[in-house]
């Protein structure tokens, strides 16, 4: 069985595609590909480049696939359903044209509740962080 690991922006903190300050994407990928991954994740969405042509060649260029996208959306919200839809069909026709399988759907709102399902009762939660968002 043959183990494959890739990375993703959000190693670099990538977590807005408009944060200015993110390392640039050309600095990202450069480390993912010279760290010896051989795929990244889309990161968010606009934060690599988004035309098929452009993406494939920052891509090919580092010897980098395309393995999955995320949408880090906030799905409690009624009134932002369709620019969810738009991002998510953005999204996947990108993943599609560069052959990747996955999307990760991650909803923006983080409940202590839910960050604790499946833990023994006797076990402590990290405190949330009251830092950077």
């Amino acid at each position: 069985m043959e183990l494959k690991i890739a990375n993703a922006p959000c190693s670099w903190g990538i977590e807005f595609a408009d944060n200015p300050a993110n390392p640039t994407w050309q600095t990202v990928l450069n480390e993912i590909s010279g760290a010896g991954y051989g795929a990244t994740e889309l990161g968010p969405l606009g934060y690599l480049p988004t035309d098929k042509d452009a993406l494939n060649d920052a891509l090919s260029s580092r010897s980098l696939g395309l393995i999955a996208g995320t949408l880090f959306v906030y799905l409690h919200r009624p009134e932002e359903r369709e620019a969810i839809f738009e991002k998510t069909h953005t999204t996947c026709q990108i993943l599609k044209e560069q052959g990747a399988d996955y999307l990760v759907v991650i909803d923006m709102c983080p409940r202590l509740e839910r960050m604790k399902q499946g833990r023994s009762k006797r076990q402590r939660a990290l405190p949330m962080s009251s830092g950077r968002r």
